[in-house]
């Protein structure tokens, strides 16, 4: 899910087929990005991880589907006033989607590893 928010970002950064297929991919890939997240929340739901993780991912879905609904504000020319607000937003939300995802899924490998479980260590020298 990271690389694939990471793509969003570079369709509308280079749109280098053009502006409108940009924002056709964009929209596309966002729509894949909503559905993972829910997927991945749903699926961690159903595991034994922490319940931080649980967490992080359902605001990670959240945070989705608010991106869409920003996005669609987009479309309305009424409020082309307010473009640089949204597209603010926008960007703020789609780095705390890459962030979030990127987190828990650094998370969810360590718990699977059991690299959370406490280990001795050697004092520091």
């Amino acid at each position: 899910m990271v690389w694939i928010s990471f793509f969003a970002f570079l369709t509308i950064l280079f749109p280098f087929l053009g502006w409108q297929i940009a924002q056709g991919i964009h929209i596309v890939v966002g729509v894949v990005v909503i559905v993972m997240a829910f997927y991945n929340r749903s699926l961690l739901e159903k595991s034994q991880a922490p319940l931080r993780l649980k967490r992080i991912a359902t605001a990670t879905a959240n945070i989705s589907v608010a991106q869409a609904i920003i996005g669609l504000l987009f479309l309305v020319d009424a409020l082309a006033f307010l473009f640089g607000l949204f597209e603010f937003i926008h960007i703020v939300n789609a780095v705390a989607i890459v962030t979030q995802a990127s987190s828990t899924a650094t998370a969810y490998d360590m718990w699977e590893d059991k690299e959370y479980e406490p280990k001795p260590t050697a004092p520091a020298s």
